[in-house]
Formats: structure tokens, C-alpha cells, sequence
């Protein structure tokens, strides 16, 4: 199964940052988070998984 994931933490350091991607997150968003930038986030990966998939 190929789910997309964003991680939200309130941690900002770039080690833990770079360790979340890494491992497989399509972003990483740090606390407290914009609701809009959530919603642009979101749109880009679905979009992403749509030109991805066909």
C-alpha cells in the first residue's frame, strides 16, 4: 500500500527533520501549522500521487 505521509512535530531541528524524510514522508510540517500551508502540502502530494500513478 502506497499512502502518502506528512509528518507534523513540533520539533524543528534539521536532523530530525531530514531522519522523518528519509525514512519516507512526502513533508514535514513543524507546530504550530497553517492551515493553509497544510491544504497546499496536501494538494501537491495528491497531485503528485495522480501523475504517479496513471
Amino acid at each position: 500500500m502506497d499512502l502518502p505521509v506528512i509528518l507534523i512535530s513540533a520539533d524543528a531541528r534539521k536532523q530530525v527533520v531530514m531522519k522523518g524524510v528519509t525514512y519516507g514522508a512526502c513533508d514535514y510540517l513543524i507546530k504550530p501549522v497553517c492551515i493553509e500551508t497544510l491544504k497546499n502540502i496536501w494538494q501537491h502530494v495528491v497531485r503528485k500521487k495522480a501523475r504517479n500513478t496513471f
